[in-house]
């Protein structure tokens, strides 16, 4: 995969920085793609603990009323 040499607006999708700074190659992208993946696999957990903690405490609070 070659470096990055093109500028890119901050405005760009983070996925598609790597493929717009290299002129388009498909590891770019691809490498992209695959860290948003990783990304979401590794936070996913504690989102749905998160998720369930809240749900259980809603529920406490439904039964102290």
């Amino acid at each position: 995969m070659p470096p990055t040499v093109y500028p890119v607006s901050s405005t760009a999708p983070g996925f598609m920085v790597g493929w717009l700074g290299t002129g388009g190659t498909w590891q770019a992208l691809l490498v992209s793609v695959l860290n948003v993946a990783v990304g979401t696999l590794i936070y996913l957990p504690f989102i749905l603990l998160n998720n369930r903690i809240q749900e259980l405490r809603e529920r406490s609070a439904a039964h102290e009323k």
